[in-house]
């Protein structure tokens, strides 16, 4: 099948994979038994982003973080639900920068971001910072900037997962913390 640049992918239930492209920020899924491709939504022409960089599914849902479109800062955390085909966009959670991690425990997300937004445009923030968020009230809990070791400052915190013991790992500047 023919599609764009995919920034993000993630296998989803019932033998779905979800795409998440760039430019615009389209989101297509495909069933990989018969590779049928529906576009879901797009998060570009509303929200103004361009590129789906980080795709969970957890319990059901596809978490969606994101970097703006060109010359803008300010990504997006998305949350679509295949069983009610709805979709939620909460916009510009951490001011100027985009979301690049997620993890979920609980209830809650574990997001990480990078200082960088769209192409063409200088950083306004010194450092990437993490944050939690709560599904249920729907808000940020707590915004902060983890101690990492030897690393005063930096552009870009990724790769955020859960271990089985319930420890949340994450990288930075090429460390594993």
């Amino acid at each position: 099948f023919n599609q764009g640049q995919a920034e993000g992918i993630v296998a989803g239930d019932n033998n779905d994979l979800y795409f998440g492209i760039y430019t615009g920020a389209h989101i297509d899924k495909m069933n990989t038994e018969d590779l049928s491709k529906t576009r879901l939504f797009n998060l570009g022409d509303k929200y103004d982003q361009d590129r789906p960089y980080i795709m969970k599914f957890y319990h059901g849902k596809l978490y969606i973080g994101t970097i703006p479109n060109y010359q803008r800062q300010g990504g997006a955390l998305t949350i679509y639900d295949p069983e009610t085909d709805s979709v939620k966009v909460f916009e510009k959670l951490i001011k100027n920068q985009s979301i690049v991690g997620l993890a979920y425990k609980d209830g809650k997300i574990y997001g990480s971001t990078t200082i960088h937004g769209g192409l063409g445009l200088e950083p306004t923030e010194k450092s990437a910072v993490m944050f939690v968020w709560d599904e249920q009230t729907e808000t940020v809990e707590k915004v902060f900037q983890p101690d990492i070791p030897n690393i005063e400052t930096a552009p870009m915190i990724s790769g955020l997962e859960f271990d089985k013991h319930g420890m949340l790992w994450g990288t930075a500047n090429g460390v594993i913390f």
